[in-house]
């Protein structure tokens, strides 16, 4: 067939694909037998699978220093919440470090992740297999926020600014605080933030890939009160590690000022 003058001489026509991002898991799909829990986020099945709640911290599990009776609960929490009813996972990864599969876990059908992070007994930590389900995460973590439950109240989770992050290497931290400059160095970026001189946080070169798959302007942080979430980390002076997007926070957003989204 041939084509036309006007239809040869016209440019391809690139076609737009539309990426479909997973969505959060509403039930699980797999059944196990809990049998022991190894930490206030983690536990062991019947199969002998270590599982870790995907997306979530529980106290003591970010580095905190916990009473022998701190911890006792922390444990306890998780257990009773595993213990409600027929547990079933949806793995959403693969084995972490520590031979741990990162799952989303149901319980009776509740949602163990939503239901621990509303009594406060978690926190959010976003890594890039829970993406999926981080908004949803950050809610739940915010309604036990507002309410000081759990352990907003006690202490052993809390909101910082930069100038209280010190020696906390080797800690998970909430920080939230105004950005002086954002900027991009070798593919490596850097957040300073106004009123902190000896404190940045980062996002690797390897990690920049998942804010670039989702557009996120790393110039928009400038000016913006954020609130971050990483493992602090000492190498060259104390800086934060920022592995996603879900882990950057607009707060004015959240106050209802969507000028500044």
């Amino acid at each position: 067939m041939l084509l036309s003058a006007h239809a040869a001489s016209r440019p391809a026509q690139a076609r737009r694909v539309t990426v479909q991002r997973p969505l959060c898991p509403s039930t699980g799909v797999r059944t196990v037998i809990f049998t022991k829990v190894i930490s206030s986020s983690s536990f062991k099945a019947a199969d002998g699978t270590e599982v870790r709640l995907a997306g979530v911290l529980g106290a003591g599990d970010g580095g905190e220093s916990l009473s022998p009776s701190q911890a006792d609960a922390a444990r306890a929490a998780l257990a009773s919440a595993l213990r409600a009813g027929p547990l079933t996972l949806a793995d959403i990864g693969t084995r972490d470090r520590y031979g741990r599969i990162p799952a989303e876990v149901f319980a009776n059908g509740i949602w163990v992740q939503s239901a621990l992070l509303r009594a406060g007994h978690l926190r959010v930590a976003p890594d890039h297999a829970g993406a999926p389900c981080a908004k949803l995460l950050l809610e739940a973590e915010a309604e036990a926020r507002d309410r000081q439950a759990g352990h907003w109240a006690d202490g052993i989770f809390a909101l910082r600014m930069p100038e209280q992050i010190r020696n906390s290497a080797g800690h998970f931290e909430i920080l939230e605080g105004t950005v002086r400059q954002a900027y991009l160095t070798k593919g490596r970026a850097t957040i300073d933030f106004r009123g902190s001189t000896d404190f940045k946080a980062t996002i690797s070169t390897a990690d920049m890939k998942g804010f670039r798959e989702v557009r996120f302007n790393l110039r928009r942080l400038t000016g913006q009160r954020v609130r971050l979430r990483g493992w602090m980390v000492s190498d060259d002076g104390l800086e934060m590690e920022v592995a996603t997007p879900a882990a950057i926070e607009f707060v004015d957003c959240r106050r209802g000022a969507p000028g500044r989204c």
